[in-house]
């Protein structure tokens, strides 16, 4: 699932129209895709699991904060 999402992301960087699409499906794929795939190595791997679950966490904490820091300078050269 993780894979798949993040090849819709990827089609879409291709497809989309201006940055701020773009930036959208890539935001939403780049967080949620590696995060669905580190729980699908979680269930593999019991031993690492406090290991996956950090990455996990800094992954879902860095991916929208980088997403929002890199639209904001959009719009800032924007103006």
């Amino acid at each position: 699932m993780g894979t798949v999402l993040s090849l819709y992301g990827t089609i879409g960087l291709i497809k989309a129209k201006n940055n701020v699409h773009r930036l959208h499906f890539l935001g939403v794929s780049d967080t949620v895709g590696p995060a669905l795939m580190m729980i699908g190595v979680m269930i593999n791997w019991f031993e690492q699991i406090p290991k996956i679950f950090l990455v996990l966490l800094i992954t879902l904490i860095t991916g929208p904060l980088v997403t929002h820091v890199v639209a904001k300078m959009y719009v800032r050269r924007k103006q």
